[in-house]
């Protein structure tokens, strides 16, 4: 990915961004720690700004929900048994993913903008079940941050990709995996 074709680089971004060379500046875009997953991950889709004098890149980690956020259809390394982590598919597909709210069919309806901002804040699934506990959330979020989320996730492509059901006791069991 070139910087020429991300326009949320500021213009002195930029010039420090180019001023590296492009080999470490590849080495810097695959070893980016990211809070949520707890280690050092590729990240995609990235902005830059100068802040304090430093060049600040902020992006997508593509580690749990892939980069078209449509899930992980292989478990998750770096956690051992029992759990069995899946990260879901945050897409708006009606069927394997988050849905669509305005769906006449109540079936294909998903998440609700209000459902899915709650669940980024509080951690809590569309039927009221408590997410495993490695998915992070965020109860000091803002309204504008938690929407802003869900702005976004409705935005992208809907990809059609059935996730496993994650498996965190005594939250959500093996037995549960196959609903």
């Amino acid at each position: 990915m070139t910087v020429e074709s991300l326009p949320n680089f500021t213009r002195s971004a930029r010039q420090r961004w180019e001023s590296i060379p492009a080999d470490i500046r590849q080495r810097l875009l695959a070893n980016v720690w990211c809070g949520h997953c707890c280690h050092g991950v590729t990240i995609t889709n990235f902005t830059g700004t100068i802040k304090s004098g430093d060049l600040l890149l902020a992006g997508k980690c593509v580690e749990c929900h892939g980069d078209n956020m449509a899930g992980a259809v292989s478990k998750l390394k770096n956690f051992n048994d029992p759990l069995e982590l899946y990260p879901p598919n945050l897409t708006p597909d009606v069927e394997t993913g988050l849905g669509d709210p305005t769906n006449p069919d109540l079936a294909k309806r998903g998440y609700t903008d209000d459902l899915l901002a709650r669940a980024i804040r509080q951690g809590y699934d569309k039927n009221d079940q408590q997410l495993c506990p490695q998915m992070k959330h965020d109860a000091n979020m803002s309204d504008f941050e938690a929407y802003s989320i869900v702005k976004y996730l409705r935005s992208i492509p809907a990809v059609k990709q059935k996730i496993l059901r994650s498996v965190c006791p005594p939250l959500k069991s093996k037995e549960e995996q196959s609903r």
